[in-house]
């Protein structure tokens, strides 16, 4: 879960994101990184959804919280990526988000407040192959786990909704968009009804080892009417 941002609040955000491929699902044809190997390698990393066991590390610097204005959050998401092959025709893939936290004058000037925070998990039916339309996509639920370490680093509720994921890719250029909605569980039900939306573009570079992305996260909390809309440079 996220730190709302009271009203004329700013908000600066810098983050750094690592992608470590633990297995290429078949994807390589061998140890050699030829050249069309690599810009594979290359679209599938920048793929949310491909059949690939990735591990992303994202690193996130958000400023200008808190009522002063003065405070800062530090936020470490690991991101593991997990396909699984159910028949020839569909796959489906779990997409975990685990945010270890560390914040300060947020909640009051000198105040430190470290932890985890609530775990998200993400499943996507897709197909196996991509349509002739071009458009890889995948469906599926999430679910919020109440694994905050701190009260102000989650809800302490659980929550469920639909999730879906669409890209496509040509050439260097990747597209897409990711969007949930949450709604909490049980003796919380009233207490959250958010919306998440991510679009983002991916560009690699002629060298395929480096890959640059832009997105922008749009956050909205249907029950206080308020939103919050980092954007990301990678």
């Amino acid at each position: 879960m996220r730190t709302e941002l009271p009203e004329g609040s700013r908000r600066v955000r810098r983050t750094k994101n690592m992608i470590l491929p633990i297995l290429a699902c078949g994807l390589l044809p061998s140890l050699g990184l030829a050249q069309d190997a690599e810009r594979n390698l290359a679209q599938e990393l920048a793929n949310p959804i491909a059949s690939l066991y990735t591990l992303p590390i994202q690193m996130n610097f958000d400023d200008g919280l808190g009522l002063g204005g003065n405070g800062s959050l530090y936020q470490l998401n690991l991101q593991p990526l997990i396909p699984f092959e159910l028949n020839e025709d569909w796959h489906l893939i779990s997409r975990t988000i685990i945010p270890l936290m560390h914040q300060e004058d947020v909640t009051g000037p000198g105040r430190e407040e470290s932890g985890m925070g609530d775990i998200l998990e993400s499943l996507f039916l897709s197909p196996s192959e991509t349509p002739d339309h071009g458009w890889i996509w995948g469906v599926g639920p999430a679910i919020s786990l109440p694994t905050a370490t701190e009260d102000v680093f989650g809800g302490d509720r659980w929550a469920l909704g639909p999730t879906a994921v669409a890209l496509k890719q040509q050439g260097p250029w990747t597209v897409g968009v990711l969007v949930n909605h949450l709604w909490s569980l049980g003796d919380n039900a009233d207490a959250y009804n958010g919306t998440y939306i991510e679009p983002w573009v991916s560009y690699i570079l002629p060298s395929e080892t480096t890959t640059i992305s832009f997105s922008a996260e749009t956050i909205y909390d249907w029950n206080t009417d308020q939103a919050a809309i980092p954007l990301n440079l990678i």
